[in-house]
């Protein structure tokens, strides 16, 4: 059978319905098994006609080139799954070679791994390992006397008191940084309030192991800590083995001369022996213990410097180390706790 041609005239270009009645035709023709010719009804425009057979080729090239790209849209459709499963082996390989090993690491060694999964898949928080982590690394310890967390200070040489929300901040740093470090950021994030009370809790016990050396004979000063022990004070670095938890502040210099102090303070109003009496005891003040089991009365005229002996030894002392004593209220419950820690009563 030859092919069917078509010829369409008076198709006006120039308006809508034309191309649609165009298009109709053509639909129709197709079906058609005889030569055909179809005539759109006449408009006041029609002056152009089109061939037929350019049409439906360009029609039947355009099908081809749809269809075409929806084959090889559908191939890449069913290719993607696979490159996807690919790709999440790879990344789960890389995940597994990344993944630090416990053993390296001195604390997880000894404790575990901070993040442990069972047979099921399920992933449980290693508290006792992040605990001792935090307080190995934050260098943090707890005082059960009086019921406060601490933490060294290497540049001030002390082990001031923090408070529980600060501990709280660090362990929720720590999770952090080793959900990042063990791929497993999305646990950590679900981490309630009562997982952070229960790693405060285990802090207490599994604080930070540090060796504790004596303070006797030890003055904490800017510069370091100064050993009374030896013929002449001795000048050391600061160091958390000495557990100071305040400081007097001062700098101390060897080279240092007190002429006022000696000359118009003591010396207008005392004895040599009475002075070298204030220097003995002043000086097992800084020692720590009363090993003398002594105190020392001072008594004088009204203005005569007194309480400007008393400030002075406070401040050398450090005042977080001075208590008062008021007689008053020494039935009081709780006046005596306030002794707790102090090297010098005064009252």
């Amino acid at each position: 059978m030859p092919p069917t041609l078509f010829h369409i005239n008076g198709w006006n270009h120039s308006r809508t319905t034309g191309l649609i009645r165009a298009h109709l035709c053509v639909a129709i023709g197709l079906c058609s098994s005889q030569s055909t010719t179809i005539k759109p009804p006449a408009t006041p425009s029609c002056s152009a006609g089109l061939n037929g057979q350019q049409y439906i080729q360009m029609t039947i090239k355009t099908n081809k080139s749809l269809k075409g790209a929806e084959n090889e849209s559908a191939t890449i459709k069913e290719r993607n799954p696979a490159a996807d499963e690919d790709a999440a082996n790879e990344i789960e390989e890389t995940e597994q070679v990344a993944k630090p090993n416990a053993a390296d690491d001195p604390v997880f060694a000894v404790y575990g791994e901070p993040f442990i999964t069972n047979a099921k898949g399920t992933v449980h928080l290693n508290e006792r390992a992040v605990a001792v982590k935090c307080a190995t690394e934050n260098r943090v310890k707890y005082d059960p006397t009086r019921k406060l967390y601490q933490r060294f200070d290497q540049g001030l040489g002390l082990w001031p008191t923090v408070h529980e929300v600060e501990v709280r901040r660090l362990l929720g740093d720590l999770l952090l940084r080793l959900g990042k470090e063990w791929h497993q950021e999305e646990f950590v994030q679900r981490n309630k309030t009562s997982q952070f009370n229960s790693l405060c809790k285990m802090v207490q016990p599994y604080q930070v192991n540090v060796a504790t050396e004596d303070t006797t004979a030890q003055v904490h000063v800017v510069n370091g800590v100064v050993n009374l022990l030896g013929k002449t004070p001795k000048l050391m670095p600061h160091d958390a083995k000495y557990p100071f938890k305040s400081s007097p502040g001062i700098q101390y210099d060897p080279k240092a001369k007190c002429p006022k102090f000696l000359k118009q303070l003591l010396g207008a109003a005392l004895a040599a022996d009475d002075i070298a009496l204030v220097h003995k005891y002043c000086g097992s003040m800084l020692l720590g213990p009363n090993t003398c089991h002594g105190i020392l009365v001072i008594r004088g005229t009204a203005g005569g410097g007194k309480s400007t002996v008393i400030s002075i030894v406070e401040k050398v002392l450090g005042e977080e180390n001075v208590a008062h004593l008021r007689t008053k209220h020494l039935t009081g419950r709780f006046e005596t706790s306030a002794f707790i820690g102090k090297r010098v009563l005064v009252g």
